[in-house]
């Protein structure tokens, strides 16, 4: 949008929030998830990057979770597609999963550009049962995984020339996940007053694709 139906210096943020969420059969909850925000208020952009993960024990009263011994859900061939990628493969029953895509557009006055922090700071953890839980960014892209030796993986991942990749692999039962990716662009209060039909048109034909 930026340069074609909007003003470089009318465009106040650009920014990306990333959540992956797993609740296992053995009620675990596991949370791993980024915000990165490129403010373009001032004469100069500050990119802000802030990593959160939470982990919870199971509560012991969640029937007992099965896997498929060494069986492996592949996901070949989706590394090479662009895009909004989104795929969910289970190899197991009675199993709860999403990938959501939302484009939200904001507008503000100059004077309070950014949301406040909300990141805690961690990028890496495993729990005491084995869970992997990480985020990355770096090489013009951004990544939230976690993986439940076992039971499965889930991933969401921006890619530089790609676009957004999000993915499910479960080879067990009971199991509740959803990814999350929202992306945000803060315009200027007089820009967003001032857009044309065109831009109106391009911002929801965007916003369908969280349900394609």
């Amino acid at each position: 949008m930026r340069g074609r139906f909007i003003d470089g210096n009318k465009i106040l943020y650009f920014g990306i929030q990333m959540t992956s969420e797993w609740r296992t059969a053995a009620g675990e909850s596991l949370q791993a998830g980024a915000i990165m925000y490129a403010d373009m208020s001032g004469k100069v952009p500050n990119v802000r990057f802030e990593p959160h993960i939470t982990a919870a024990n199971g509560d012991g009263n969640t029937p007992s979770q099965q896997n498929f011994g060494n069986n492996q859900v592949q996901n070949q061939g989706t590394e090479n597609a662009s895009g909004v990628v989104q795929t969910i493969q289970a190899g197991g029953d009675h199993n709860s999963a999403s990938n959501d895509f939302f484009i939200e557009i904001d507008s503000r006055s100059r004077g309070n550009a950014l949301p406040g922090n909300t990141g805690n700071g961690m990028s890496n953890l495993t729990t005491l049962s084995g869970a992997r839980l990480s985020v990355s960014s770096g090489n013009g892209g951004l990544g939230v995984s976690i993986d439940v030796p076992g039971q499965g993986r889930i991933n969401q991942q921006i890619l530089s020339r790609q676009g957004l990749h999000q993915s499910v692999q479960l080879n067990s039962n009971l199991q509740q996940i959803r990814n999350v990716t929202r992306l945000q662009l803060g315009i200027d209060r007089q820009a967003s007053a001032g857009m044309d039909g065109q831009m109106r048109r391009a911002i929801e034909t965007a916003r369908g694709l969280n349900r394609l």
